[in-house]
């Protein structure tokens, strides 16, 4: 569903407003840019966590580049 939201974006559409149930105004490019920002915080959270319990976060994971 975020895919289809970021692939429908376009300079045309970005700044169209839409109202939230909450009756807050937001653009589109907007919600996307506070849903990338959530979904960086959230990551940031499992990263330690994961941490904690002893297990290395796929991201930061060493790759073998001779393989």
């Amino acid at each position: 569903m975020c895919d289809q939201a970021f692939d429908s974006l376009t300079d045309a559409t970005a700044l169209e407003t839409f109202m939230l149930p909450q009756g807050q105004h937001h653009s589109k490019v907007g919600l996307l840019v506070a849903l990338v920002s959530h979904a960086n915080e959230e990551y940031g959270y499992m990263a330690v966590y994961l941490r904690l319990k002893g297990i290395v976060p796929p991201s930061s994971e060493h790759v073998d580049s001779r393989q």
